[in-house]
C-alpha cells in the first residue's frame, strides 16, 4: 500500500474481547487504515484485496443512546476470517466512503440492477442515452455510448423515492438534504424503488422512504428544492463564467458559459441564452471556495455533501468577494478561501457534522506537541481540517460555565481550555524553519539552488505553509481566550507583526488575504459575550505602527486603482471600517483614528475608483470608510472628496442607487441608506453639487432639501450597529460579579476547613 492516496477518516470505537479502544479509521485508494487518536500511529492496515465485505448491525438497539456499530470482515496472513466491529455515531458516512471500492474487495459484490431510462429535463428536453443502475452506496447515472457514469445519488443523501402520476414509469429522486428533484423515466418504477430502499438499508443502514405519487408541476415548480421560491431566485449579483465539469463532458470537453447568480440563500447558475435557472445550491452548503494560485481565472466551489463545481471568470476575485459576503449573510459563518481543497482525508467527521470537543481539545494538544513522527505542517493541517473557520466550537473550559464554588471543589483535575488554546497560539509562533515567524523566503536548501524551477517550488511550498498557519491562528483568535491573548501573551505582539510584515512583503494575494482576515479578528471579537475593553487593547496595539498602517493604506490603493486583487481590497476595506467607521471606531485611539484618517483622506482617489467595483461588498465598504471621512477630516480634505465625488462621477452613481432601488434584501437597504448619507454629506457647503440637483430635479424639490420639518415616513437603519454603552456596563457588570462570587469561594473555603471531617464525609458525629 505505498501508493495509497487516503481520501477520508472517521473517529470511532474499536471492540473486541480484550475491550474497547478509540481509534481513526481511513478510507484510501487501496486499502483501510486505522490509527490510535493519541499518537497518530497505524495500529492496523487492510488492502482491499484482503476485505471481504462490510456490512452494518442491524439488530436493533440495546438503548436510546446505543452508538451504530458496523463490520468489517478481513482475510489475516493464515487465511483466516476475522471481523472487525466498529462503533460510531458517522456510520452511514464511513459505509459509504468505503462501498466506494466495494468492487475491490476480495469477494466480487452482486449483480447490480440495470435498467433503461430516459432524463426529463426541466426545458422539457429528454435524454433517452441513460442507464440507472441500483450501485454499492448509490443510484447511478451512467451514459450508454460512453458506459461512464455522469452522475449519482448517494443513499445517505437520499431524503425519498416518489413516482410521477401524470408521466407514464415516472420516477422523481428527491436528494441532496434540501429536496433537489431529478425526474426520470424508467421500466418497472415499483421494482427499481424496492430495490433501492432494500439495498439502502442492507449496505448502509438507512431507511429511504417512498413517497406517494407526486405529478410533473410540483416537480418543475420545486425542481431547486422544496423551501426554493420565486422570490429566492432574485439576484443580487450576477457574474459571467465558464464551468468545467469533467464528471459529464470528460477530462477533455469543452467548458460551457454560465451566469453565476447569487440571491438572499442560493448560489443559482443560468444558461446565457434563456436565463433560465439550471441548477441552485444554498449559499449554506458551501464549505470552502478554492481560489487558485497558477490560474488567475480558476475558482473551484466544495459544498459540504462533497459535490465540487469548478469555474473561470475574468472578474475572479470582486465574484468571490460577493460570494463570501452573501454565504456569511446567509448564516454560513465556515465558509473560507483558500489556495487548495479541503483536506477530507484529515478531517476526523463529515464536513456536515460539527466537531466534538474531544477532538478540538486533542488537535490544540498536537499544536502544543507534535506527535512523534508528525511534522508540525501536518499538524497545523489536520488542525484546519477539524476546526471551523469561525473558530472552536469549544473554546471555554466547562467549569467556567459553572460557579466559581463548584471549580473549586473539583480543583486541577479539569481540562484548562484557555491554556489549550494560548499554548496552541505560542506554538504557531515559535520560529522554526518555515513557520509562520520565519523571516526566510523558504526554509530549504532549494531556495539556493540554481534551479530556477526549485526556487519556484520552494517559494510555492513555504506560502502555502504560512497561508496554513495563519489560518490556523485566525480559527484560535475567534475565540475569547485567543483574542484576549493579544495582549496577555509575552512577545505575542512582536512575533506576531514580524509574521504579519513578512506574509504581506511577499506580495502573493491569497496570503496577504488570509493574514488580513486574521488581523481583523483581532481587531473585531467574533466570539459571544465580547469584552468592548479588551477590543480596545488590542485595536490599540495594533494600530500603534504608523509604518504598518502607511504599508496597508498603500497596498489598498493601489490594488484600488489597478482595479486588481477585489479580495485583499475587501479585507482591507474591513480592517479599516473597524479602524475609523461607526460604531467600530468608538474603541480605537483618538490619536491613532486622527493618523489613518490622514492617511486615507490621501488616497480619496481610490476610494472612488473603488464604486465601479462590481462587488457590492466593495462598494459598501468604500462607501463606509468615504462617510467616516467626510464626517471626521478636517475641511480642506473634505472639500477635495466633495469635488471628486463630482469628478469621478461617484455622485450620480449613489443618487441612481438611493432613489430607485427597490429591493426586500437587507445588503441592498443597507447599500442605499448610505448612498443616501452620501448624497447629504456631498451636498452640504457644495455649490457645484447643489448646482447639479437643480439641473436635475424642480426647484421645489431641492428647496425641500434643506426644509427642517421632519417627514412623516419612518426609516429603518439597515446599517451595522451597536450599543457600546451596553457593553461596557456589562463588561462593568461581570467584573463586579466576579468580584462578589470571590468573597462566596473563601467563604465556601473557610467553612470547609473548620468543619469536622466525619461531616464533609457524611459520617454522623460520635
Amino acid at each position: 500500500m505505498q501508493r495509497n492516496r487516503e481520501l477520508s477518516s472517521f473517529i470511532l470505537t474499536k471492540v473486541s474481547w480484550k475491550g474497547s479502544y478509540k481509534r481513526i479509521l481511513t478510507v484510501g485508494t487501496e486499502g483501510i487504515t486505522t490509527y490510535n487518536r493519541e499518537t497518530l500511529k497505524i495500529t492496523n492496515q487492510w488492502p482491499y484485496s484482503d476485505v471481504l465485505e462490510v456490512k452494518p448491525d442491524l439488530s436493533p438497539p440495546k438503548g436510546q443512546k446505543e452508538t451504530p456499530r458496523f463490520t468489517i470482515v478481513v482475510r489475516e496472513p493464515s487465511r483466516k476470517r476475522y471481523e472487525l466491529v466498529l462503533m460510531t455515531e458517522y456510520r452511514v458516512d464511513a459505509l459509504t466512503s468505503l462501498l466506494n471500492f466495494r468492487h475491490l474487495f476480495a469477494e466480487r459484490p452482486a449483480r447490480h440492477l440495470r435498467t433503461s431510462a430516459v432524463k426529463i429535463s426541466w426545458s422539457g428536453d429528454e435524454n433517452d442515452n441513460i442507464v440507472l443502475e441500483v450501485g454499492e452506496n448509490s443510484i447511478n447515472q451512467i451514459d450508454l455510448p460512453s458506459n461512464r457514469r455522469i452522475a449519482f445519488y448517494a443513499f445517505k443523501d437520499l431524503q425519498s423515492l416518489a413516482p410521477i402520476s401524470d408521466v407514464s414509469d415516472g420516477l422523481a429522486i428527491i436528494h441532496g438534504g434540501f429536496g433537489r428533484i431529478h425526474m426520470f423515466r424508467c421500466p418497472n418504477t415499483e421494482i427499481f424503488i424496492n430495490t433501492v430502499i432494500e439495498t439502502a438499508r442492507n449496505n448502509v443502514g438507512i431507511s429511504i422512504n417512498k413517497a406517494r405519487a407526486t405529478n410533473l408541476n410540483y416537480c418543475r415548480e420545486h425542481r431547486l428544492g422544496s423551501s426554493f421560491t420565486e422570490e429566492s431566485l432574485i439576484s443580487q449579483a450576477e457574474f459571467v463564467v465558464e464551468k468545467f465539469a469533467p464528471y459529464r463532458h470528460g477530462q477533455h470537453g469543452a467548458m460551457k458559459q454560465r451566469i453565476l447568480c447569487i440571491s438572499d440563500f442560493l448560489l443559482i447558475e443560468r444558461d446565457p441564452t434563456s436565463y433560465r435557472p439550471i441548477c441552485g445550491q444554498p449559499l449554506c452548503e458551501i464549505s470552502c471556495v478554492v481560489r487558485d494560485r497558477n490560474e488567475p481565472q480558476k475558482f473551484v466551489i466544495e459544498y459540504a455533501r462533497g459535490k465540487v463545481h469548478t469555474y473561470f471568470s475574468t472578474n475572479r476575485d470582486a465574484l468571490l468577494a460577493s460570494l463570501l459576503d452573501g454565504v456569511r449573510a446567509s448564516g454560513n459563518q465556515d465558509v473560507s478561501v483558500q489556495s487548495h481543497g479541503l483536506l477530507r482525508a484529515l478531517r476526523q467527521l463529515p464536513v456536515t457534522r460539527p466537531t466534538p470537543e474531544d477532538v478540538e481539545s486533542q488537535h490544540l494538544k498536537f499544536l502544543r506537541q507534535p506527535p512523534e513522527g508528525i511534522s508540525f505542517a501536518a499538524v497545523v493541517a489536520r488542525f484546519n481540517a477539524n476546526i471551523a473557520y469561525s473558530g472552536l466550537l469549544h473554546a471555554v473550559t466547562q467549569d467556567t460555565r459553572q460557579s466559581l464554588i463548584v471549580r473549586a471543589r473539583q480543583g486541577v483535575f479539569a481540562e484548562n481550555k484557555e491554556k489549550l488554546i494560548k499554548d496552541a497560539i505560542t506554538s504557531l509562533l515559535v520560529p522554526r524553519p518555515g513557520g509562520i515567524t520565519n523571516t526566510q523566503a523558504a526554509p530549504t536548501s532549494e531556495m539556493l539552488a540554481s534551479n530556477q524551477m526549485a526556487k519556484l517550488q520552494a517559494r510555492h511550498n513555504h506560502i502555502t505553509e504560512l497561508e496554513a498557519q495563519f489560518q490556523a491562528l485566525r480559527r484560535l483568535v475567534a475565540s475569547k481566550a485567543g483574542f484576549q491573548a493579544f495582549t496577555q501573551l509575552p512577545g505575542m505582539q512582536i512575533n506576531l507583526g514580524k509574521a504579519v510584515m513578512h506574509a504581506l512583503s511577499l506580495q502573493d494575494d491569497s496570503l496577504t488575504y488570509v493574514v488580513m482576515e486574521a488581523v481583523n479578528a483581532l481587531m473585531q471579537p467574533m466570539h459571544e459575550n465580547p469584552n468592548i475593553r479588551q477590543e480596545q487593547l488590542n485595536k490599540t496595539s495594533i494600530l500603534s505602527s504608523e509604518n504598518f498602517i502607511g504599508y496597508l493604506v498603500n497596498i489598498f490603493a493601489l490594488n484600488a486603482l489597478r482595479n486588481t486583487g477585489s479580495l485583499v481590497v475587501s479585507s482591507l476595506l474591513d480592517f479599516l471600517t473597524f479602524a475609523i467607521c461607526m460604531p467600530f471606531s468608538e474603541t480605537s485611539d483618538g490619536a491613532q483614528f486622527d493618523s489613518i484618517l490622514k492617511l486615507v483622506s490621501k488616497r480619496g482617489r481610490a476610494l472612488f475608483k473603488l464604486f465601479d467595483n462590481p462587488s457590492m461588498t466593495i462598494v459598501k465598504g468604500a462607501g463606509l470608510v468615504m462617510r467616516s471621512l467626510i464626517d471626521e477630516c478636517d475641511e480642506e480634505h473634505a472639500s477635495q472628496l466633495k469635488m471628486l465625488s463630482l469628478t469621478e462621477g461617484a455622485f450620480l452613481q449613489h443618487l441612481l442607487y438611493a432613489l430607485f432601488v427597490r429591493s426586500n434584501d437587507t445588503r441592498n437597504l443597507a447599500c442605499r441608506q448610505l448612498s443616501r448619507q452620501l448624497i447629504a454629506l456631498w451636498s452640504f457647503n457644495n455649490p457645484e453639487a447643489m448646482d447639479l440637483l437643480n439641473r436635475i430635479f424642480p426647484k421645489g424639490l431641492v428647496a425641500y432639501l434643506e426644509s427642517t420639518v421632519k417627514p412623516n415616513v419612518i426609516s429603518r437603519n439597515h446599517l451595522e450597529n451597536r450599543d457600546n454603552m451596553k457593553l461596557a456596563e456589562d463588561h462593568f457588570n461581570e467584573i463586579q460579579a466576579k468580584r462578589n462570587e470571590t468573597l462566596y469561594v473563601l467563604e465556601d473555603k473557610i467553612n470547609s476547613l473548620l468543619s469536622h471531617w466525619r461531616t464533609r464525609y457524611g459520617v454522623p458525629l460520635k
